[in-house]
């Protein structure tokens, strides 16, 4: 069976060798996103005076490359690293009346959804960067 004998789970070293030949490449990237936190109410509160609403995303990666390391392509070696970024969304000051905390003035879903894009964006740029300043074979233009 291609890839080992699961369809789920992380891609094994043999599974990486079959799916390199499969496809005609050099190496193999893959990953597992470790950590994908929001916290909407992450900013500083004093109870009856003010807020600075902020919002907070946490995004974890944990990768490994694979290369092969003959011209027969019969063996692979590996690197793996982790990464981890943080997005945030800050508002202004906010002085607080005396009621409840009201959801509603905080955050809209357009803006928690560009908080979200932005982590991600770091996480892709970290990783180029790492990889950059690891392998020759990546341009040095992303480190």
């Amino acid at each position: 069976m291609l890839f080992g004998d699961s369809k789920k789970g992380a891609l094994t070293p043999t599974g990486s060798i079959e799916l390199a030949r499969l496809i005609g490449v050099d190496v193999v990237v893959t990953g597992t996103v470790s950590r994908y936190e929001t916290d909407r109410f992450a900013g500083v509160r004093i109870p009856f005076i003010f807020e600075l609403p902020e919002t907070e995303v946490e995004v974890g990666l944990r990768y490994r490359v694979m290369w092969f390391s003959r011209a027969d392509r019969m063996d692979m070696e590996s690197f793996t690293g982790q990464i981890s970024v943080q997005g945030q969304l800050r508002k202004r000051v906010r002085l607080l009346p005396a009621d409840q905390r009201d959801i509603t003035v905080s955050r809209t879903a357009a803006e928690l959804a560009k908080v979200h894009e932005s982590a991600l964006d770091d996480v892709v740029k970290n990783l180029l960067s790492s990889m950059a300043h690891t392998f020759p074979w990546i341009p040095p233009d992303f480190a």
